[in-house]
């Protein structure tokens, strides 16, 4: 089959155009994966999203896999990175997380209101990204701010593509505490590239921290799942804002 363009683009409100556009091969959808909340996610590694896997190895698969969507990924990096310098003011570098990033981010501790001691994420980044890598749809980003210099690392963005594709998610987010940057802001505005680059529609953040549920909802993450009353996740619905660029997008490349 031949090659298929992806056209990466801008989602704002007021100004739709193609940012960049990349080809890239159809693919099939991802076998039936571990459930988190009600959305099925893909397994580390599908037989259908490589050519001629008949005869391959795993690991050969996931190599081509991988480098398969580390294309689509750097396209959203470019794209993204883009739109975060018009809208927000800020340069913003989107690249690969790094082993000496997640070291950094580990360190990170944040003061919280009610708390005598600062609180840290319960997670390490250095063994998430490595969990996170056995799926090569994925939304993995670290963000440096090159508005000082030297530049600084001001976070770490991770989640997941759902197997069929309806939702790009945020499952781990960390901020360096020392910048004063909106990074809820600009993750978000990141994934939601993500999402139109994997031809999702939805966007979620899993498991949010309560204190900026609020926050999140403000950004257009207003459906709300919970489960046992706790929040599990929050859900935009990007379809419409994706189709009008898309067409935009296209009108603008015929003419």
């Amino acid at each position: 089959m031949g090659h298929a363009y992806l056209i990466f683009i801008v989602l704002d409100k007021y100004n739709y155009h193609v940012v960049e556009k990349v080809a890239i091969r159809p693919t099939g959808q991802g076998r039936r994966g571990k459930m988190a909340g009600n959305h099925h996610f893909q397994e580390p590694y599908d037989v259908r999203d490589v050519q001629g896997s008949a005869a391959m190895t795993v690991d050969q698969g996931m190599a081509q896999a991988e480098a398969k969507y580390r294309v689509v990924r750097h396209a959203v990096n470019l794209s993204a990175g883009a739109a975060v310098a018009r809208e927000f003011g800020v340069r913003i570098e989107f690249r690969p997380i790094t082993d000496a990033d997640a070291v950094v981010a580990d360190r990170w501790t944040y003061r919280v209101r009610r708390l005598q001691q600062p609180w840290t994420p319960g997670w390490s980044w250095a063994a998430q990204v490595r969990k996170e890598r056995r799926r090569p749809r994925r939304v993995e980003a670290a963000a440096v701010y090159l508005d000082v210099q030297p530049p600084v690392l001001a976070g770490l963005i991770l989640g997941r593509i759902s197997r069929n594709r309806v939702v790009a998610s945020i499952h781990f987010l960390s901020k360096n505490p020392t910048l004063d940057v909106g990074f809820a802001a600009i993750a978000t505005r990141y994934l939601e590239f993500c999402a139109a680059a994997f031809g999702c529609t939805h966007a979620s953040i899993q498991n949010p921290i309560p204190q900026l549920v609020q926050h999140y909802r403000k950004l257009g993450f207003r459906h709300v799942v919970r489960k046992k009353g706790k929040i599990v996740w929050l859900e935009a619905n990007l379809q419409a804002d994706i189709e009008r660029a898309r067409r935009l997008a296209e009108r603008r490349r015929v003419t």
